[in-house]
């Protein structure tokens, strides 16, 4: 399915829910003649005070059918943008299922200098942790169920909002003002750079114990 057909989809749900409620116009009666008013007074006052009171009542039920308008308006727009979050989520499930049969997968990475990265790689339903630079090197296999679940969940929310059209994402970001999409990037980074300050901390404590032994 492509993302054009997708936002045309969606386009014309938008026009259908918004016209399905079509806005009432109120026509006033003309006024009465000079003649009419000159051989009936009495009932021309009567007339002038029965259309004033039409003209009040007019003004409340265009006033109430404008609220009413917009109400439907906002309520077809969340309809829409509803819709189009859930096909994308779809579309996105669809993707991961292909991308769960390829043998590896890149969950992404952090640049550490020049040449040098962390790579976080999906392998089956095991997360690995190498390091890339002049040679490929691993660093620690993380086998927490509890942390492979939160990695994957934070991967697949990030595919979801990477996948969305430009238009929509920023109508998206009026109503979520970008914070969903920060914390996200943070709580990732955040997560992935205390994954690698641990493998760190552990490396040196091997080696301060292999140079204690050595010292022997």
């Amino acid at each position: 399915m492509r993302m054009s057909y997708i936002v045309k989809v969606v386009t014309l749900l938008t026009v259908l829910l918004i016209s399905v409620f079509p806005t009432e116009v109120l026509a006033e009666d003309g006024p009465s003649t000079v003649q009419e008013c000159m051989k009936n007074p009495d009932k021309c006052a009567d007339k002038e005070e029965k259309d004033n009171k039409e003209k009040e009542s007019q003004k409340v039920a265009k006033t109430s059918s404008t609220t009413v308008d917009f109400l439907k308006a906002i309520v077809a727009f969340a309809v829409v943008i509803a819709l189009l979050y859930f096909v994308m989520k779809f579309i996105n499930s669809r993707n991961s299922k292909y991308q769960h049969n390829q043998m590896i997968q890149n969950l992404g990475g952090i640049t550490l200098g020049a040449q040098k990265s962390v790579q976080l790689l999906q392998m089956g339903n095991r997360l690995y942790l190498v390091g890339v630079g002049e040679n490929i090197q691993l660093l620690k296999e993380i086998t927490d169920s509890v942390e492979i679940e939160a990695l994957q969940k934070m991967y697949e929310d990030k595919q979801i909002l990477a996948a969305a059209p430009v238009k929509f994402a920023e109508v998206f970001s009026r109503f979520k003002k970008d914070k969903p999409t920060q914390e996200n990037d943070t709580s990732f980074n955040a997560l992935f750079q205390e994954k690698i300050n641990k493998i760190n901390a552990e490396r040196q404590e091997e080696i301060n114990n292999w140079k204690k032994e050595t010292d022997k």
